[in-house]
């Protein structure tokens, strides 16, 4: 049975990884955790989250809201202090029509609105100083990708690692979420969010927020079809931090077709004596096709 708290049903990730950089994940038997200012894509995890909405659509809104959950016993949504306090006195509220509570409370909501953008900033700063400690760990999906292993495999020079989530040993990668990719920069809150919170209805979620910001990437990048762990936090002092993996956890490892012999022959070698279960495979180009195959090597076999 797989762990209740996993998050995914996948059996595999693959890492795509340069000579050197495989070469030490085998001898150490770490993964090496990155901070985005390591990134390639200076958006990565470094882009401001921002709000979008009508002022006078989002007052006009929250006021009906508003009057509908003082009125309508509308349950308030938890950790929303507006909310608790609308529940709490309800009995007590003098009974408004529509027009008259607009015109009562409408000062207060445009103030509130008002105030969004410059509290949405200043929440900025602080977030991003939150997010300088996040390191990351990208997967994929694929092995095969052509433009991954130029841009992460050394020109395929490199390999590809592939690590499976085994379920007795409760493996980190079990925690891994997907990248989504999106055409515009996600929104910190819509206008949808800042209704319902605005009439006590909603709550702001931190753990959202931080998802928005960590697995949110360009539509260009959607061939990567990338999974992401966050790793500890290490201080942002750092830029990476490596961590261990079980020796069981390597499943596989794929080679370069443009790997040299000598490169080849030693994490070869490595493979045999440190993860003798792992299965190794050599990049083979097809000949009428733009891709590649993988044909499994048996290190006796090899010279």
């Amino acid at each position: 049975m797989r762990p209740k708290h996993w998050t995914h049903d996948r059996d595999v990730f693959y890492k795509f990884a340069t000579r050197s950089t495989t070469k030490s994940v085998l001898r150490n038997r770490t993964l090496r955790f990155s901070s985005p200012r390591l990134f390639n894509d200076p958006f990565d995890i470094q882009f401001d989250l921002y709000v979008e909405f009508d002022y006078e659509r989002a007052e006009h809104r929250i006021l009906s809201q508003l009057w509908e959950a003082h009125y309508a016993e509308v349950p308030p949504a938890p950790g929303n202090e507006l909310g608790r306090l609308i529940a709490v006195f309800r009995d007590r509220f003098p009974r408004l029509n529509r027009d008259e509570f607009g015109k009562e409370f409408g000062l207060a909501v445009r103030s509130g609105l008002a105030t969004i953008n410059k509290n949405v900033a200043l929440s900025q700063i602080e977030f991003k100083r939150q997010l300088a400690d996040a390191k990351v760990l990208c997967l994929s999906e694929v092995n095969h990708n052509l433009l991954m292993w130029s841009h992460y495999s050394e020109h395929h020079k490199g390999a590809v690692l592939e690590f499976r989530c085994v379920e007795e040993l409760d493996s980190v990668f079990g925690a891994a979420l997907p990248v989504r990719y999106c055409e515009r920069m996600p929104l910190l809150f819509d206008e949808d969010f800042i209704v319902r919170m605005g009439s006590g209805q909603a709550s702001i979620n931190v753990a959202e927020i931080f998802a928005k910001a960590v697995y949110s990437k360009a539509i260009d990048w959607a061939y990567e079809k990338e999974w992401r762990l966050v790793g500890g936090r290490t201080g942002a002092e750092k830029d990476y931090e490596d961590n261990s993996f079980h020796q069981q956890e390597l499943l596989a490892i794929y080679l370069g077709c443009q790997m040299p012999d000598e490169d080849r022959f030693e994490i070869i070698d490595l493979v045999t004596r440190r993860f003798p279960h792992s299965r190794i495979f050599q990049a083979v180009k097809q000949p009428r096709e733009f891709s590649l195959t993988f044909r499994e090597i048996v290190p006796s076999l090899v010279a």
